[in-house]
């Protein structure tokens, strides 16, 4: 899918970072409470957001056109 969204039961401790079972590949962005956030490489291949403490939403998505092509 192009877009995912979180909502975790409980605000993000300080430090915490979203671990997604999706393959880490360019044209992923993300919005952690409606504020940009990077997207980093987790466990090797997998997609992170480092989230602020209190964090209560994360939103990604994705748009490539090389991948379209």
């Amino acid at each position: 899918p192009e877009r995912r969204a979180f909502a975790p039961s409980a605000p993000a401790p300080a430090g915490a970072v979203l671990v997604v079972s999706e393959n880490f590949y360019p044209g992923w962005t993300a919005t952690v409470d409606g504020t940009s956030a990077p997207v980093v490489r987790a466990d090797y291949t997998l997609l992170g957001v480092p989230l602020p403490a209190g964090a209560r939403s994360v939103e990604l998505r994705f748009t490539s056109p090389r991948y379209e092509t």
